[in-house]
């Protein structure tokens, strides 16, 4: 009869190479869920996200790469990185990408049929447990839990902006930034870092923080992108890097007066690092004038 515990011993390949090997019925004697443990690991194998929240703001930015892409079906590759769940919702993942799209459309239905029934948006935080709920669900009852990591970003009118992450054990998470995927240690501790001043919106100002905000996010997720320098080679090895990645990193905000909106994410010939734009439809929004000076400089003007 065949053992209904998973071999102890000594440490074999990584985790992820037997992320399909066993259930989670599959218990190891030491009363660990294997399976669970394998679905982590390989959690942290497809891209990474950086979300953070400062003053009325909510940022997600997230990168995906081309090996990820091929997970997908062929007509949803583009689309991987950042998913709107709603006007006020921003989806991140790292991980399965066709895990990710599983739970993306189900935040998306849920959000259309709240709207549909109540005629208003779904709170973020009732969105997550949702979301957290068919994960844990799924450890349950399906033999392969879901191998992802995933931030959910939004703006709520009665509790202001949230960044909440949801893991494959169905355990949901609160934050004021946080980063998932490759290197996500050296990501969140730049972020932690950053952050030690309040960022509260000054009265009679328009979102204060948004430049400073977006800035940060980006280069906590280019850190997790690119090795540290010291071990990824020198300067100009790290500039052909960035530029490499350009393409395949998206950027989003939300906010109390700003519904999801795409930002621009571009290298600067003129800086030499990656900096991120604001569209000039949003810069009108928020009447921003430094990021008005910003568009105008690369030839568009903003609507008056």
């Amino acid at each position: 009869m065949a053992s209904l515990t998973a071999p102890s011993g000594p440490a074999g390949p990584a985790p992820s190479v037997f992320y399909d090997a066993f259930s989670t019925r599959i218990y190891d004697p030491k009363g660990r869920v294997l399976q669970l443990e394998y679905a982590l690991e390989a959690s942290k194998k497809g891209g990474a996200a950086v979300g953070a929240v400062g003053g009325d703001l909510a940022v997600l930015a997230s990168w995906t790469p081309r090996t990820s892409r091929r997970q997908a079906p062929a007509a949803q590759q583009a689309a991987l990185g950042l998913w709107r769940g709603d006007a006020h919702v921003a989806v991140a993942g790292t991980g399965l990408a066709t895990d990710i799209l599983a739970l993306v459309e189900v935040a998306r239905h849920e959000c259309l049929a709240h709207r549909y029934v109540h005629e208003s948006p779904l709170r973020v935080g009732r969105l997550v447990t949702r979301l957290a709920q068919d994960v844990y669900d799924t450890e349950r009852h399906r033999i392969v839990p879901y191998a992802l990591d995933l931030l959910v970003a939004g703006y709520d009118s009665q509790g202001g902006p949230s960044l909440f992450k949801v893991g494959p054990a169905g355990v949901i998470e609160s934050f004021r930034a946080c980063a998932v995927g490759r290197r996500a240690e050296q990501g969140r501790a730049y972020l932690l870092g950053r952050l030690g001043e309040p960022q509260a919106s000054e009265p009679g100002a328009s979102h204060p923080g948004l430049r400073r905000l977006a800035t940060m996010v980006l280069r906590a997720l280019l850190m997790t992108i690119v090795e540290e320098e010291g071990r990824g080679g020198e300067g100009r090895d790290r500039e052909e890097e960035h530029q490499s990645v350009e393409e395949d990193i998206s950027m989003v905000v939300i906010g109390k007066e700003i519904s999801y909106t795409p930002l621009i994410v571009a290298w600067d010939p003129h800086r030499r690092r990656m900096e991120v734009r604001i569209p000039a439809a949003l810069a009108a929004v928020l009447e921003d004038e430094e990021w008005r000076s910003i568009d105008q400089a690369d030839g568009s003007t903003p609507p008056r």
